[in-house]
């Protein structure tokens, strides 16, 4: 009789998602990039949100 067998993994906290809404084009970068990785839509968005902002320059506007 065959077993179904399960690993044991760490406890992880639970993953929760927040819906955003990204422009067409955006949601289609997005898709070209899943098709040559296939990755999550939610992590490649997660990765390239986060190298966006770790590369982030903020330049205010002076005040005339």
């Amino acid at each position: 009789m065959e077993k179904f067998t399960v690993k044991v993994q760490k406890k992880r906290e639970p993953v929760r998602f927040k819906p955003i809404q990204v422009y067409e084009e955006t949601n289609k970068i997005v898709e070209s990039v899943i098709e040559v990785t296939n990755g999550t839509k939610a992590q490649t968005i997660h990765e390239m949100i986060t190298f966006a902002y770790e590369h982030m320059e903020i330049i205010k506007e002076e005040e005339e």
